[in-house]
């Protein structure tokens, strides 16, 4: 694995001080939260929205109640979901490479 330039990966110059160096680290740590959030987030409300998304309906056919859903509306929240998931694991993956 080649060898990283630390400061580069920080974004801070080579003669940054102890506490430069930590507040850059940690920024660049919160970032990656934010976008692990931000994705628990969305898998959160995209599930809420399949879920209301189906409705119960009487079948009058079979005398029964049955769950519906929109089809298309929970395709689309999948793939939102899944475009989601690979944009953090993108940003984990680039995470590693800066180690």
């Amino acid at each position: 694995m080649a060898k990283r330039d630390y400061y580069e990966v920080l974004g801070v110059d080579k003669n940054a001080t102890a506490e430069e160096i930590k507040k850059n680290a940690e920024l660049k740590l919160n970032e990656l939260e934010e976008k692990r959030q931000a994705i628990a987030d969305a898998q959160e409300a995209l599930a809420n929205a399949q879920n209301q998304r189906t409705v119960r309906v009487y079948n009058r056919e079979t005398g029964q109640w049955e769950w519906i859903a929109d089809e298309k509306d929970v395709q689309k929240a999948q793939e939102n979901l899944e475009k989601a998931q690979k944009s953090y694991q993108d940003a984990l993956f680039d995470a590693e490479l800066e180690r």
